[in-house]
C-alpha cells in the first residue's frame, strides 16, 4: 500500500494518467525493476516498478500508467521515456 500512496504523495508527478498497450507494459517490465509488491485482487491488479528507491511506476489493470518521484532528476528520467508510452487520459 505504501507504493500506491507514494505514487500520489511524491513531489514530482505527471499531469496525466496514461492508457498503455501490451507492448508498453512489456517495455516497462523489461526496463524497470519490479518492486516485488502487487495487488492482485483490487482493480484487476496493480503492479509497481522503478529503478530507484525514490520513484514508483504504477501499472493498474495492465492498462493504466502513473509514475512519480521524490527527485526532480529521477522524475525527468522517467518522464522522458514514459510520457511517450500510451495515450494521455
Amino acid at each position: 500500500m505504501a507504493y500506491l500512496q507514494a505514487g500520489f504523495a511524491l513531489e514530482y508527478t505527471p499531469e496525466y494518467f496514461y492508457e498503455i498497450e501490451d507492448t508498453d507494459l512489456k517495455f516497462i517490465a523489461d526496463n524497470y525493476k519490479n518492486k516485488g509488491v502487487s495487488f492482485t485482487q483490487w482493480v484487476d491488479g496493480i503492479r509497481f516498478f522503478g529503478n530507484h528507491d525514490d520513484e514508483v511506476i504504477i501499472v493498474m489493470s495492465n492498462e493504466q500508467l502513473f509514475y512519480s518521484s521524490a527527485s526532480q532528476e529521477h522524475f525527468d528520467e522517467l518522464d522522458k521515456v514514459l510520457s511517450k508510452l500510451g495515450t494521455e487520459l
